[in-house]
């Protein structure tokens, strides 16, 4: 009887030194940015129609957690993924997803399209080809990808390839939230394809939100030969921590 007592004292003290799941928090904050004026650039070729001039793709502001994060809970399962090419625009513009990622660019326009990108993460060239074809890249390296069509520069498109699921897409009002992250210290990165990006350090604590105010500044230069980017190496300035709101200035609704 002594013995099973002192077997049940042991599994019961050994239960209590089993880790439980780590404690999520939240940070959210605000991104103040310049917005770059709209720009229009033309065909280089000759289209049926005649040559074409239409507006530079805009692609939304992201928020993301650079590097791998222990305790990270699974990417959602993640149907058929396609960027569309139509009316002589990507659509969408932006993806987000896990290494190992199979991406499709269908042609939906009545002319031909040339898929490419020079991003160190994934280089590739699709070659031209025309309405109903389809041609598939994986993405298998973390990375800011960013993606061109050679026939039609103003599009423009990119997928970034993260190794947890924690990012936020900035709103227009410039707030932005990331929630269920494992409590630890992590950099924040803040990436815009116009004005560059930022890097910042958060703690984040078990349940509360730590609010963290960015600010991008740059010129809009589309035509610029492309930097090679890296999550490791990402912005040209670098915060050594987060710059608190104002109390009370959080989602306030300015940008």
């Amino acid at each position: 009887m002594q013995l099973i007592s002192l077997l049940l004292s042991v599994i019961f003290l050994g239960m209590q030194f089993i880790p439980g799941p780590p404690k999520a928090g939240t940070v959210s904050g605000r991104v103040e940015i310049r917005t770059p004026a709209p720009q229009q650039m033309v065909s280089r070729y000759p289209s049926p129609g005649g040559q074409v001039q239409m507006d530079i793709n805009p692609i939304p502001t992201l928020v993301f957690i650079d590097g791998p994060v222990a305790g990270a809970v699974a990417w959602p399962k993640l149907s058929r993924l396609a960027i569309v090419q139509k009316n002589l625009q990507f659509s969408p513009p932006l993806l987000v997803v896990p290494k190992d990622t199979s991406i499709s660019f269908p042609n939906e326009d009545d002319e031909y399209h040339n898929v490419f990108s020079y991003s160190k993460s994934k280089r590739f060239d699709l070659g031209r080809y025309p309405h109903g074809e389809s041609k598939s890249v994986v993405f298998d390296r973390p990375g800011i990808v960013k993606i061109y069509c050679e026939i039609h520069p103003w599009m423009r498109a990119a997928v970034l390839v993260l190794e947890n699921p924690y990012y936020g897409i900035v709103a227009s009002d410039g707030t932005f939230s990331i929630t269920g992250i494992p409590a630890g210290h992590y950099e924040l990165v803040v990436w815009n394809i116009d004005t560059g990006s930022k890097k910042v350090d958060v703690d984040v604590p078990a349940g509360v939100a730590p609010e963290v105010l960015v600010r991008l500044s740059g010129r809009f230069a589309p035509q610029v030969p492309e930097r090679a980017l890296r999550l490791d190496a990402l912005a040209a300035t670098r915060a050594n921590s987060a710059s608190p709101l104002p109390k009370g200035a959080c989602c306030a609704g300015k940008r």
